[in-house]
């Protein structure tokens, strides 16, 4: 595990690997009756461990069609949302498109690839850490920054200081679900780890959210494993990546913003499904309804 997402993962004062993701495994231990050994290292070293076997589980990622080609996915063990925060003394910035121009801070890893595709006019500056991030931003090295909920909360109770900052909004930038990954290929060990975390409940989940302060951010704790026959399974392995056309006029259904990236509860739809299906959406906008339809026709 990669020990700089406290309250998710990270190395208490003893020594020890502490947090929500920790806990998570320990009781799938419990559960499964299987002892767990965790090895704090970097994101980057966490990684390359999986893939060459020198450990069986990463603690938590992201999935990714990228990732998707070099790990396999347990279910989800807690979701997350990432906001953006600036300074209360920042007035007139009310949305995401209020941001063009500004200087943000952003964590190494899925938020700065994310970031890197969805942002436009905005210059992104990356950090190792969240403490890191956060530091810049007090020093006003950075006017914005994306962070989850809890991990700034915890970061202020732990410093003991008041929290300067606010939400953007209550939207979220994204969300996704953290999963554990083995390295490709190994579906008998995955098996075994679904089998284990199938035996926790929703509330089980929730206490440990809880304890850890991040309640709001764990809706998504839980959710139910697909069940896909061979023939679905295998059109999706064929199409990672799925093209789809929209109208792109239809707000808040179905619409462009102002940076031109697809929005509304269409586009939220679709980040769900891909999240679930393991896919990811690539939009192509009408320009008018009938010329999309053609589109979709001719293909």
């Amino acid at each position: 595990y990669n020990a700089g997402t406290p309250p998710f993962k990270f190395t208490d004062a003893d020594g020890r690997a502490a947090g929500i993701l920790p806990d998570i495994w320990r009781l799938w231990s419990q559960k499964s009756g299987i002892p767990v050994a965790f090895k704090q290292t970097s994101w980057e070293r966490s990684l390359e461990m999986v893939r060459s076997g020198e450990a069986d589980l990463h603690a938590g990622m992201f999935y990714s069609a990228q990732r998707d080609q070099l790990y396999e996915f347990t279910r989800p063990t807690i979701g997350i949302e990432y906001f953006f925060y600036l300074h209360k003394n920042i007035l007139g910035v009310k949305t995401e498109a209020d941001l063009e121009g500004f200087v943000i801070g952003v964590p190494k890893g899925f938020t700065h690839s994310y970031a890197r595709e969805h942002l436009k006019g905005v210059s992104l500056v990356l950090f190792d850490n969240f403490e890191t991030l956060y530091q810049a931003a007090l020093e006003g090295r950075v006017k914005a920054f994306i962070s989850p909920a809890a991990n700034l909360s915890h970061f202020f109770a732990k410093t003991g200081e008041p929290n300067p900052f606010r939400r953007l909004s209550d939207r979220p930038f994204y969300s996704r679900d953290y999963r554990g990954a083995v390295r490709e290929g190994n579906a008998q060990l995955l098996d075994l780890i679904d089998a284990g975390l199938k035996q926790i409940s929703p509330q089980e989940f929730q206490v440990i959210a809880d304890r850890w302060g991040a309640g709001r951010d764990s809706g998504r704790i839980s959710m139910p494993q697909l069940t896909l026959n061979a023939e679905e399974r295998a059109w999706l392995d064929r199409h990672p990546v799925i093209e789809i056309g929209v109208d792109g006029a239809w707000p808040p259904i179905d619409f462009m913003n102002q940076q031109g990236l697809h929005s509304g509860i269409a586009h939220d739809y679709l980040e769900l499904i891909g999240e679930r299906l393991k896919v990811e959406f690539r939009v192509h906008p009408g320009p008018t309804f009938k010329q999309m339809l053609a589109r979709v026709s001719i293909c």
